[in-house]
């Protein structure tokens, strides 16, 4: 059977899921906002079943490409190779790898995916989507702003609203900088999770 390790795409916040996962009860919605084919969102469900417990678990894309960032459409060959979208492979990955019962889609923007959902409904969100940032716009951090906006009104008190490329947390120039800027901005009392995870306790 195929397992999450076998799909590609970036993971290097494993710690930030086994913390969430541990520390919510049974019948907590989670909520990953940028699942790309599915490598961690697959492993999130697989960690619950390890657990023994379930949890809602809701993947938000739009399956479609991610835009040039850092020079660079991340999402582009796999787009065209399905035929405009990826959400085919994406479900493929998710039933193949045994959690078709375990999670479900949302093909859309995060935006209209956040409004699907009350308010303080959500125990933990987290936040992968579009990065993008151009140091000469007057808002240049707009896609993270907006998407921590959007969720966290949706995330219950003593809920957590977290995502990741925040950055090393003493890194002078880090990769994805409007991911810190926004963050910084608009969380504080945020901290920092292995590898460049950030995570915020709703209050």
């Amino acid at each position: 059977m195929m397992t999450w390790q076998d799909i590609p795409g970036w993971y290097d916040f494993e710690a930030t899921y086994r913390e969430a996962v541990h520390r919510f009860p049974n019948g907590s919605t989670f909520v990953e906002v940028g699942c790309y084919l599915g490598r961690s969102l697959i492993h999130l469900a697989q960690l619950a079943r390890e657990a023994n417990k379930w949890f809602q678990i809701i993947g938000v894309d739009t399956c479609r490409e991610s835009g040039v960032e850092n020079g660079h459409d991340h999402h582009a060959d796999v787009v065209e190779n399905g035929g405009g979208s990826f959400v085919g492979q994406l479900h493929r990955n998710i039933v193949q790898c045994g959690f078709a019962d375990d999670i479900s889609l949302i093909v859309g923007s995060s935006l209209q995916a956040a409004a699907m959902f009350s308010p303080r409904s959500l125990y933990f969100v987290f936040i992968d989507a579009a990065h993008d940032y151009d140091s000469v716009a007057a808002h240049d951090y707009d896609s993270v702003r907006s998407d921590i906006a959007a969720w966290l009104p949706n995330v219950k008190t003593g809920g957590v609203i977290a995502g990741d490329d925040y950055g090393i947390p003493n890194e002078v120039n880090p990769v994805w900088p409007g991911v810190k800027q926004a963050v910084s901005h608009l969380l504080p009392g945020h901290e920092c999770r292995p590898h460049d995870a950030w995570w915020y306790e709703v209050r």
